[in-house]
């Protein structure tokens, strides 16, 4: 008995000789298109809520809750800063207040001074007040 002589291995990537079924070679060349319904994009509204949301959280995990987050859109010179607020009522009222001025001289420059009022008399319906005055206003 003879053996033939084997040689090597074809590989599995080799390019392919054609199929000898003609009627399977047209029916391999139909062109199909199959699409994949996508999501669709998040509003913005929803991305900036749901941003918000996550910073909030991760405000409050940061530094035991300490910090605030001042972030203004991405072409604003003031950009992005993390004040500290403190952990007491008393501090995170005094991080609002200076927040509060700077957003109302924005609007009115002409506001200099400031009036911090918090009435002794635990009767009064108004607890507190921060009033923006102009100083030619001061003394009348």
């Amino acid at each position: 008995m003879t053996q033939k002589a084997k040689g090597p291995a074809e590989a599995a990537t080799s390019p392919s000789r054609g199929s000898n079924n003609p009627k399977k070679d047209k029916e391999m060349n139909v062109s199909t298109t199959i699409t994949v319904a996508g999501r669709q994009p998040e509003p913005i509204v929803d991305r900036v809520q749901r941003l918000a949301g996550e910073l909030s959280e991760a405000l409050t995990e940061w530094q035991g809750g300490q910090f605030a987050a001042s972030v203004y859109p991405a072409d604003h010179p003031a950009g992005i800063h993390f004040p500290s607020v403190g952990c007491s009522p008393e501090s995170r009222l005094k991080h609002v207040a200076e927040t509060y001025k700077r957003c109302a001289t924005a609007v009115d420059p002409t506001v200099t001074e400031w009036w911090s009022v918090q009435p002794a008399d635990d009767r009064m319906s108004v607890r507190f007040g921060l009033y923006g005055v102009r100083p030619q206003e001061c003394g009348k």
